[in-house]
């Protein structure tokens, strides 16, 4: 477990101190919120203890929060701005044949930072065509970062 993960679970146990975590359920929330980014992560804990005034939380409402946080964030608004303004067929392939040309150790370096910083998953099983422009520009952008 990262330390950073552990203050979330130590926060998460905090804000609901009621809640009993049984094996599946502390499962489930560990399975879908530890490979996220963990300060978007705690802000969003925040976010749903004030918001809601259930004894329980729901993992849809960290989610909604975590993505809404992630949304608002600089990087993610300056891809959205690109997708939308567009980008040439020609540096799209290119982004595409960087992609392919990947080490199966720099995929996953990059499907993890992408992760993070979004929270979009990239499934390399999945062949690039399917893929939106987004998460192929933000994934050319995690490898360009090292």
């Amino acid at each position: 477990m990262s330390p950073e993960w552990e203050e979330n679970v130590k926060k998460i146990n905090g804000l609901w101190p009621d809640v009993s975590w049984g094996g599946y359920l502390r499962n489930l929330w560990t399975q879908k919120l530890q490979g996220l980014n963990q300060e978007r992560l705690s802000k969003a804990l925040d976010e749903v203890r004030s918001s809601y005034s259930s004894n329980t939380p729901q993992l849809k409402w960290v989610q909604e929060k975590y993505n809404a946080i992630t949304q608002s964030e600089p990087i993610h608004q300056t891809f959205v701005r690109n997708e939308m303004s567009g980008i040439s067929d020609n540096e799209l392939e290119e982004c595409k044949e960087k992609l392919n040309n990947l080490s199966d150790e720099m995929k996953k370096m990059a499907a993890l930072r992408v992760r993070q910083a979004t929270s979009l998953f990239c499934d390399w099983d999945e062949p690039l065509e399917n893929w939106s422009t987004t998460k192929i520009m933000l994934t050319v952008a995690a490898i360009d970062e090292t």
